[in-house]
């Protein structure tokens, strides 16, 4: 009887154990998804701050967007000339 009480509280211990580190990974995932996007807005700050004006920062943000686009068929050179 005893040994049957022993093993449900190890299983049960094992399982909240389990449970807290599971959940401890997915806090850690939320943190590190929410690190990267207040790194990206600080970034924007910086660079609104650092600009000389308003035309510099918008001309750096639309080069930017332009890279982060996939070249459209109309822009990419022929394959052959006939």
């Amino acid at each position: 009887m005893i040994t049957l009480f022993v093993t449900a509280f190890l299983v049960q211990a094992a399982f909240f154990i389990a449970a807290i580190m599971i959940d401890r990974h997915l806090w850690r995932r939320h943190i590190e998804a929410k690190e990267r996007e207040w790194n990206a807005e600080r970034k924007d700050l910086l660079d609104r701050i650092q600009a000389p004006n308003f035309g510099e920062y918008t001309r750096k943000v639309v080069l930017e967007k332009k890279l982060e686009q996939p070249p459209d068929e109309r822009e990419r050179p022929p394959e052959f000339i006939s």
